[in-house]
């Protein structure tokens, strides 16, 4: 499997308009593949961040994981923060 470098040589521009070959057919005919969007990112996630770069393709996973917790978790937080500064309010 090939170790794509964005930029760095025209092969990767090659497999990339490729790859959106169908997503521009599928947008100008009023049509999104989800699925297949995802596994071509994917896809070039696997080509970008395989081989001698693996630990950074393993950061960026971390990353997401992370990021994604903590936008899920951030309402139950400040929702449990807001009930609990507001019970120890009182009225005069």
């Amino acid at each position: 499997m090939p170790n794509l470098q964005p930029y760095a040589n025209p092969n990767y521009f090659i497999i990339l308009g490729i790859a959106l070959v169908p997503l521009i057919i599928g947008f100008l005919n009023g049509k999104r593949w989800h699925i297949y969007e995802t596994l071509v990112s994917l896809l070039f996630l696997v080509l970008i961040f395989d081989g001698d770069k693996i630990n950074q393709g393993l950061a960026l996973i971390g990353y997401v994981i992370f990021e994604g917790a903590l936008i899920w978790a951030t309402p139950c937080i400040v929702k449990n923060v807001i009930i609990q500064h507001c019970s120890t309010w009182r009225l005069s």
